[in-house]
């Protein structure tokens, strides 16, 4: 109900904030601990270690309950912002070839989180 609030809010008032917006359905979908179950130990240190240079997206702690969604939802955002908006002058700019290893790393933690995000928001037929 939240999620539909806020959203429809964020319509209603042509902000169309998609970063709040994505925030909400990691909250609502995304289970933390089944998350770190399915990435494996190696990974799970990379993000709380690493920012990602080329869309200067901060690190996840799996462990900060209260900052692991606002992190997470600000890492992907940023990211797939990086890679669509690669416009030259933009800082925050994705370059092929030179950041294609480190984008690499984050596809694992990308195709987990679609991959709850799509089963938990899935009704049975």
């Amino acid at each position: 109900m939240t999620l539909l609030k806020k959203t429809r809010n964020c319509k209603e008032n042509d902000q169309g904030n998609e970063l709040e917006s994505l925030k909400l359905v990691l909250k609502k979908f995304i289970d933390r601990d089944e998350l770190q179950k399915r990435l494996s130990s190696e990974q799970i240190e990379y993000f709380l270690k690493n920012k990602i240079s080329f869309s200067h997206a901060p690190t996840v702690s799996f462990k900060d309950t209260e900052g692991f969604y606002h992190h997470l939802a600000q890492r992907i955002y940023r990211t797939r912002n990086a890679l669509v908006h690669s416009k030259e002058g933009n800082v925050e700019r994705y370059k092929p070839y030179q950041d294609s290893q480190e984008l690499s790393k984050e596809i694992p933690l990308i195709k987990l989180v679609a991959e709850q995000v799509i089963i938990n928001s899935s009704t049975p037929l």
